[in-house]
């Protein structure tokens, strides 16, 4: 029994030095840190940039619209101003010309606005229709005619102020989470659960597959049982890569607490920092156990080929399950309630990704993830020992990769 416990040791420590030490390894793992942390450092530099400080003209900066109107139509301009805060108005006698154009052109001018009558403008922009502006003057002139036709009616300033107030809606959910402040949370860890499980189990085949390709293979089962191989290929690689994950996670952490007051008013990434632990916790427990399963049925396929480029074509199944996992998963997050990802949640295939969104965006009872989490590990455990199996039938079988009628047979044997 200690001699197994030291054989598992051994080849786990053997494993993970072999990818910590693995020169690819460490370049992606440096170059995808440094990327996240410049995508976290960088956007509260540049676009905090634009902001007034004390004693500075805040129309200084304002983008600037030549506005023509000889008819009149705008004759109030203070109320036209005031709807349009973001911009600096610029009333010009005359008609729109070639000199406006030129000007918009040169981004001296952001656009011009040219009044026909009350009812009919022409905005002028290098992409008008898909200016931002041109939305907002839209929106203006609309309650610019609506102020006049109620001050021609005569109703006070206050009244039209209070005719003009627009209700306040919340939305509450009924299942007690906030489906949007946890959104952006779910979508990065499914995808880091999805990329995790499908490279690190690939990377289980490729050590299995290359190690039979060069026949080390058959001098290591000689010195070492092969289920202590095969589980300290799948132990060291996974720890490989939770150690790549977590310096990962940390960089892009340490980055947005850096930026914590920018990034915190964004919505979409203020729900990623008000992660409860609890959530983070079941990723990793759901990561070990997703990630266990499907490397152990990666190294068993890896076994089987006799060749590394085999892999893909016989990995085909196995990727396409995680791959579907993947799209469910997805799918549920736009509706986390429905039959479809609650069945999904307890089928071991998909349970990793499906149970997590559930978890993350909506209100789950203790013993349904309980559940989850047993049938997945249970389901973990069983592929883990026909992975030994097949690994043991695998290690002497060279050229074309058995049928399943074929391998069912060999393990029928033994």
């Amino acid at each position: 029994m200690k001699n197994t416990s030291m054989q598992l040791k051994t080849v786990i420590r053997y494993e993970f030095s072999n990818f910590i030490k693995n020169k690819v390894f460490m370049v992606i793992t440096i170059i995808i840190g440094a990327l996240l942390l410049a995508g976290a450092l960088l956007p509260p530099v540049f676009l905090s940039g634009g902001k007034e400080e004390p004693g500075n003209d805040p129309s200084a900066d304002r983008p600037a619209i030549q506005v023509f109107d000889p008819t009149g139509a705008l004759s109030d301009r203070e109320i036209l101003s005031a709807l349009l805060p973001g911009y600096a108005l610029d009333f010009v006698p005359g008609n729109y010309g070639d000199e406006t154009a030129d000007a918009i052109q040169n981004d001296e001018l952001e656009g011009a606005l040219a009044a026909a009558d009350s009812l009919h403008y022409t905005f002028y922009a290098k992409n008008a229709s898909m200016s931002s502006a041109y939305q907002e003057i839209n929106q203006a002139l609309k309650a610019y005619r609506q102020q006049n036709v109620l001050r021609q009616a005569g109703l006070s300033d206050q009244q039209i102020a209070d005719a003009a107030a627009v209700p306040q809606v919340e939305a509450a959910e009924t299942s007690g989470k906030d489906i949007m402040s946890t959104y952006a949370l779910t979508y990065i860890l499914i995808m880091v659960l999805y990329v995790s499980i499908m490279l690190y189990g690939q990377m289980v085949a490729v050590s299995v597959a290359t190690e039979k390709s060069s026949r080390a293979m058959e001098l290591l089962i000689t010195s070492a049982k092969p289920n202590n191989l095969i589980f300290g290929k799948i132990i060291g690689v996974g720890l490989a890569g939770l150690c790549q994950l977590v310096i990962w996670l940390a960089v892009g952490a340490a980055g947005i607490s850096i930026g914590k007051d920018f990034w915190s008013q964004i919505p979409f990434v203020s729900g990623v920092l008000e992660a409860p632990p609890y959530l983070l916790a079941l990723m990793i427990v759901f990561y070990l156990i997703g990630y266990f399963m499907y490397a152990a049925m990666f190294g068993a396929l890896g076994s089987l080929v006799s060749r590394v480029e085999d892999i893909n074509t016989t990995a085909t199944p196995i990727v396409l399950l995680c791959v579907a996992g993947f799209v469910l998963s997805f799918t549920g997050m736009a509706n986390p309630f429905s039959l479809l990802i609650r069945i999904c949640s307890y089928v071991p295939f998909f349970a990793p990704m499906c149970m997590f969104v559930r978890v993350s965006m909506s209100e789950v009872p203790l013993y349904e993830i309980i559940l989850s989490i047993l049938i997945t590990g249970g389901s973990s455990v069983l592929f883990a020992w026909l992975s030994a199996k097949i690994y043991r039938a695998g290690t002497l079988m060279y050229g074309k990769p058995p049928s399943l009628k074929q391998l069912v047979s060999v393990l029928r044997r033994r």
